[in-house]
């Protein structure tokens, strides 16, 4: 789903082009914190750096959606079936997400128990 186009600010290059400097701005403080020896921290940072230049690739075509589900499956759909982008960059995403997502159910788990 596209978003409403009031929420719309520049051209679409421009977004993609500020979305590319929020990604890079997390991959180093990914780097960081994980020279830091913050794991979780630079998981964490990890993923949104790749999501956000996944949603700068979108940028370039006016889409942007909502939920990280429904942007990385029209990526994945639009971009990666169609052999644009090799797949193996979904495969490297979803093994970072699953570290992601492990890090934080045990950290809770650590405080629950």
């Amino acid at each position: 789903m596209k978003q409403p186009d009031s929420l719309d600010v520049g051209t679409q290059m421009d977004v993609a082009k500020h979305r590319l400097q929020v990604a890079k701005e997390d991959l180093d403080t990914a780097n960081l914190t994980f020279e830091a020896g913050q794991y979780r921290g630079a998981n964490n940072c990890a993923y949104y750096s790749i999501f956000h230049t996944i949603s700068a690739v979108l940028a370039v075509e006016g889409i942007a959606f909502k939920k990280h589900k429904d942007t990385l499956s029209y990526f994945n759909k639009n971009y990666v079936r169609t052999e644009i982008f090799p797949p193996v960059i979904m495969i490297h995403f979803m093994l970072l997400q699953r570290k992601l997502l492990l890090s934080r159910y045990k950290l809770q788990n650590k405080f629950l128990h």
